[in-house]
């Protein structure tokens, strides 16, 4: 699916990032090396996926989708495998019955459902819209710390999150619209493809 490349939704987008930004307090990230690593990594990794689903978009469009993601998710799973052999070692202690459980009960709900559920709304909604989740998870997971954690929540979480809910906002509304108008990603309006980061 491809949708029409609209200026709204890229300044919704912007503010969208500029909440988070707000949300996680860049005068405290400045002076942690540890979490600038840590952004670096997730903007590194979200390049490469948007490279990846351009890529994919451009070269997997008569493939079956379900197997093409259980081929993409078998030969992920072999990488990480090895890559993590390699830098950390095997595990020095093998897990025992209570912790095999909890890794399967991990993997099948915390993993698979959640990759079930994701493609679903990536089947129905179009993967630019199913990427915006990726905006909200922080706010949540403060928000479920502060609730079942006693984790702090201050004015700035909020203002934050005002911010993103702006941005989405604006995104969603022109999402909106541009399913709704005649021809809308059709080859008469310019398109981009319909992947984003996560």
């Amino acid at each position: 699916r491809t949708v029409p490349l609209r200026w709204m939704n890229l300044l919704g987008v912007a503010i969208a990032v500029a909440g988070i930004i707000v949300f996680a307090d860049p005068s405290q990230l400045l002076h942690e090396s540890a979490e600038l690593s840590g952004i670096a990594i997730m903007v590194s990794g979200g390049v490469v996926f948007v490279i990846n689903g351009i890529y994919a978009a451009n070269r997997s469009a008569d493939l079956d989708p379900y197997a093409l993601s259980a081929w993409v998710m078998t030969f992920a799973a072999i990488g990480l495998t090895i890559i993590a052999l390699l830098v950390d070692g095997g595990p020095s202690l093998a897990p025992q019955g209570r912790e095999v459980a909890g890794i399967a009960l991990a993997g099948f709900v915390g993993t698979g459902l959640a990759y079930l559920l994701y493609y679903a709304l990536i089947a129905r909604a179009g993967a630019a819209f199913t990427s915006l989740y990726g905006f909200i998870v922080p706010p949540l997971g403060v928000a479920t710390a502060a609730i079942f954690a006693a984790g702090p929540m201050n004015t700035r979480h909020i203002v934050g999150v005002v911010i993103v809910a702006a941005g989405l906002w604006l995104v969603l509304r022109q999402h909106r619209d541009a399913r709704t108008e005649p021809g809308a990603g059709s080859g008469e309006s310019m398109a981009i493809a319909d992947t984003v980061v996560r």
